[in-house]
């Protein structure tokens, strides 16, 4: 029998992806999130030698049976009721893929590196900001594990999301900081968004959305973090009262990027990230 959520008390584990897709054909679950790049799982049929071989390896059978908590957790991952999803990229290094789902008052950590996926519920998050703190640091120590950040030299800016899209649409990517500036945007605002669009050196993206039945809900509120030559900025998206949209170009600053990130979670429609609920079950 599967465990409940109040019984959910497994620490940290990593797994590789071979294990984890093992148990997804054992469960007859179908997928797994699919920004972590996880192939859909053909159910039926009999696992194979392998299979079980790295189900034990992986420490994911217990007596023959999946353990019944991380069953709990893996339905959890097909089917939650909002997610978080953060890409983190690094030249000259693998990607790593991070999201946060939610069901029901059961939250779960899965980040995907190369042929692991590290796997971390919680049952007592419920506010935006402990999501902040755990993406923040998530991206702190992906994009600055070598060195310390240098924010871009630039006041926190507001300008019109139309102007940067007709900006960067409008012009050659060698182009792009004229094209900017021509659309209005100030030059020192324009020659950083120029850099973190066609110089990243490192570029983290945070994203929510309410889940539905066999969907992924549309995003309006993105984060990003950028490292580049001039520095590392942060932008996100707001819309004011006329329903225009604006994107806030600012330095990097760890403790606002707690806000910023909070903010987009809290930005989904009616602010429903912990308390929406899909109506599909298992």
């Amino acid at each position: 029998m599967s465990a409940d959520v109040s019984d959910v008390s497994l620490p940290q584990q990593t797994y590789t992806v071979g294990a984890l897709l093992a148990a997804q054909r054992l469960l007859r679950i179908s997928s797994l999130p699919d920004f972590l790049k996880i192939r859909p799982q053909q159910l039926g049929g009999e696992l194979t030698a392998a299979e079980w071989a790295a189900l034990e390896k992986g420490r994911v059978v217990i007596a023959g049976e999946v353990d019944p908590e991380l069953e709990v957790i893996l339905r959890a991952l097909a089917r939650p009721d909002a997610e978080v999803r953060v890409k983190l990229e690094y030249r000259e290094r693998l990607d790593t893929r991070m999201v946060i789902v939610r069901s029901g008052r059961l939250v779960v950590v899965a980040v995907l590196c190369g042929d692991e996926i590290t796997i971390d519920p919680y049952t007592d998050v419920t506010s935006a900001e402990q999501i902040g703190r755990e993406v923040a640091g998530q991206i702190a120590g992906y994009l600055f594990a070598t060195k310390d950040p240098r924010p871009v030299r630039i006041s926190p800016t507001l300008v019109s999301a139309t102007a940067v899209l007709s900006g960067l649409a409008g012009a050659e990517r060698e182009q792009w900081r004229t094209g900017l500036t021509d659309a209005g945007i100030a030059a020192d605002v324009a020659e950083v968004l120029n850099e973190m669009e066609s110089a990243p050196m490192a570029r983290a993206e945070v994203s929510a959305a309410l889940c539905q039945v066999n969907a992924y809900g549309d995003s309006d509120s993105v984060v990003r973090v950028v490292d580049t030559a001039l520095g590392a900025g942060m932008t996100s998206f707001t819309n004011d009262n006329d329903g225009q949209v604006w994107l806030r170009v600012e330095p990097y600053d760890p403790r606002v990027l707690v806000n910023l990130i909070a903010g987009c979670v809290m930005g989904v429609p009616h602010s429903g990230w912990f308390t929406h609920q899909r109506h599909d079950q298992f």
